[in-house]
């Protein structure tokens, strides 16, 4: 894949862009992963809650408690009280009719896992954060398939205002290698174990197709996904913007995972990344790679 040719035709390009593809038709313990600016740490926005989802998973294969077991939401998530500067969702994005969630609501573990995964429901993942801490997720998940520096924080997401770099950033951040081998994992059943990651594949199939579509393309004959949306708006200060998505994307000629990870900085709301264009180019190569 010529990844110079992809990066040179992005118009507006982002402030941050990071993009991973591994090859799915080409079987090999450790996968070979191409792209741009791989090891790149950006925010990630609500991707990292297939971490968390994962770690839900294993505690529930091992015995620890049942899918169908009911937990009380007991505290409010703080995303939710944010001022109107910071936007977790993009604007006119349609959201599914399900109820929200609320203190002091019963909800069982199975239906916590599909709203975390199928609507990035807030207040699913801090209720699953909770279940099972943040420790063993960075611990059992992320640290034990080396992914160091993608390591999930609960420091709030207004602290990316003022954060030049991340450096020593205290707010969640990941690579696009990092992600493109969870979904290498997940895709091939040796995430944690075959039941754990086909469950998160049953999971995120049933993503949300009325709202945000991240990198799916009409071409696509299957794609299974879970994406991450920022936007802060402080003005005069410009727009900060991530848009991102991980998946699996099965054409008639190729299967691969795909990541793109952005930031775009710009005074006008209309200047967005072009997430369907380029998802389009990168099927265009895989397609023709899968033909040759």
């Amino acid at each position: 894949m010529n990844t110079e040719n992809i990066v040179n035709g992005i118009d507006p390009k982002p402030r941050e862009f990071s993009f991973a593809v591994i090859d799915l038709t080409k079987t090999s313990e450790k996968p070979q992963v191409i792209g741009y600016n791989l090891d790149a740490f950006i925010y990630p926005a609500s991707i990292w809650k297939v971490f968390a989802a994962a770690e839900v998973l294993r505690k529930a294969e091992g015995g620890i408690f049942n899918l169908e077991d009911k937990i009380k939401v007991m505290r409010q998530n703080k995303d939710d009280r944010l001022s109107g500067s910071i936007q977790i969702f993009p604007s006119g994005s349609k959201r599914d009719h399900r109820p929200e969630i609320k203190v002091g609501d019963e909800v069982t573990i199975d239906l916590l896992l599909d709203l975390m995964l199928t609507r990035s429901d807030n207040m699913a993942s801090n209720a699953l954060v909770s279940l099972v801490g943040l420790e063993d997720i960075n611990e059992h998940i992320i640290l034990a398939n080396g992914w160091k520096g993608s390591e999930v924080s609960d420091a709030h997401v207004s602290k990316l205002k003022a954060q030049p770099t991340y450096q020593f950033s205290k707010v969640t951040v990941s690579t696009a290698r990092h992600l493109a081998e969870l979904f290498y994992l997940i895709e091939t059943d040796r995430l944690v174990s075959l039941w754990v990651s086909e469950r998160l594949k049953d999971y995120m199939h049933k993503w949300n197709r009325a709202g945000r579509t991240g990198l799916w393309i009409p071409e696509f004959d299957d794609y299974y996904r879970k994406g991450g949306w920022l936007e802060i708006v402080d003005p005069p200060a410009p727009t900060l913007r991530w848009v991102n998505d991980v998946g699996v994307v099965k054409g008639p000629n190729s299967h691969y995972v795909v990541v793109v990870l952005t930031l775009t900085e710009s005074v006008s709301s209309e200047v967005l990344f072009q997430i369907d264009s380029f998802s389009r180019k990168v099927f265009h190569l895989m397609e023709a790679k899968g033909k040759a």
